[in-house]
Parts: structure tokens; C-alpha cells; sequence
């Protein structure tokens, strides 16, 4: 179903494909639905684009990278996976709020890496079944106020990186 949400949707990639340089920053996009509306197609196919003009896209499953940074640790290469995160020319996050989230992997991966693209002015792509109300609960890990400040002080940075887009309708029904 082509509707409203749709046709902004790709506007909006449209419009970052179209704008996006190394050397001036565009914000990226925050995909949120429910399963089936098409958020990982759309992430991929702005992948393709991007990878087509010799940029370099990391597009990570997050309960995949969860995993990773893991791995990281016990093969003493955690800083340059973390690295890697900041560093590519554009992050794509597949299925935020899919992952088992710790404090820890918000504190020591989720808000340097987002800092750190934040001020670089380097693009983030996120796509999530969590709109921003939920995704706070999702990363407040043990629930108490300092840990829901924390939360928050994440999703403000995921919210100064992205531009805020809903896909509601399932990509397929007829």
C-alpha cells in the first residue's frame, strides 16, 4: 500500500541520496514500525545507493552486533569494532530495540559511538519496531532515575542525528 507515510518515507531517502557529501552532513533517518512495513528494505536499498557511489556504509543487525562487541572483548580488538562504528562514512542500525540491551552496551558502545558521529557530523540510520516513548524504556536497563537519564540522554542524541519517520501499514496488504 503506497500512502502518505510511504511517499515521505521516500522522499526523505530520496532527499539524503540526492544531498549527501563526505564533507556535508545530512541527517539520517529513524524508521519505526512494525514488522512487515518495509524499515530494513528501505535501510538496504539506501545502503545500495551509497555503496554503488564508493561510500562506506556499516549496516549492523543489532542483535548481531551485540555479539560482535562481545567477541571484541575476548579477542582484544573491542576499540576497533567500536572504531569502526564511528568511522564509516554512514552507520545503519537494523532493528534497534531487537538486541538483548545492558547498561554497559549503552554506556561503552551506544553513547561514544553516537557522540562521536554526532559531532563528527556523520550520518546514522536507524531502523526500530520502538518509537522513541518505548525505545527510553527498552535502554532503561535497571529502571532507576539515573539509568532513565542515561536512557534519555541517548535517545536525544539518536533524535539530533535522525529525521523521524513512521511506517504504520504493513508493505503487504492489498
Amino acid at each position: 500500500v503506497y500512502n502518505e507515510e510511504r511517499e515521505r518515507a521516500h522522499r526523505l531517502a530520496v532527499e539524503f541520496l540526492e544531498n549527501y557529501k563526505k564533507d556535508r552532513y545530512h541527517k539520517g533517518l529513524y524508521i519505526y514500525g512494525k514488522y512487515g512495513t518495509g524499515k530494513s528494505y528501505l535501510l538496504s536499498a539506501i545502503a545500495q545507493v551509497l555503496a554503488e557511489r564508493n561510500i562506506s556504509v556499516l549496516f549492523v543487525y543489532m542483535p548481531d552486533l551485540v555479539r560482535s562487541i562481545k567477541q571484541g572483548m575476548n579477542e582484544g580488538n573491542l576499540e576497533a569494532r567500536i572504531n569502526q562504528l564511528k568511522q564509516a562514512d554512514v552507520l545503519m542500525l537494523d532493528d534497534l530495540g531487537g538486541e538483548n540491551m545492558s547498561s554497559w552496551f549503552r554506556d561503552e558502545v551506544l553513547v561514544p559511538v553516537t557522540q562521536y558521529r554526532l559531532s563528527a557530523k556523520l550520518p546514522v540510520f536507524v531502523s526500530s519496531n520502538l518509537e522513541f516513548v518505548k525505545l527510553i524504556e527498552f535502554f532503561t536497563v535497571s529502571k532507576d532515575d539515573m539509568d532513565r537519564s542515561k536512557a534519555a540522554r541517548l535517545i536525544q542524541r539518536i533524535k539530533d542525528l535522525t529525521t523521524y519517520v513512521k511506517l504504520s501499514e504493513s508493505q503487504y496488504q492489498t
